[in-house]
């Protein structure tokens, strides 16, 4: 009985040390999709506003 929860109590330190690893490893990419996100959010923001320019110019052209 006490081995089995040795080896229990191993398997749970273990697994917990591989989400630990496995999250550590993740986090970079994380980061990393967040700011190209950002920047493409932005930039298209640039872009709408570009556009609304655009069009009132348009129509001012129009009348």
């Amino acid at each position: 009985m006490d081995s089995s929860l040795q080896l229990l109590s191993m398997l749970g330190s273990l697994s917990l040390g591989l989400v630990l690893l496995v999250s550590l490893l993740v986090m970079p990419y994380r980061l990393w999709q967040r700011k190209k996100r950002n920047e493409l959010r932005d930039e298209l923001e640039a872009m709408g506003d570009e556009l609304g320019l655009w069009r009132a110019n348009r129509r001012d052209e129009t009348r």
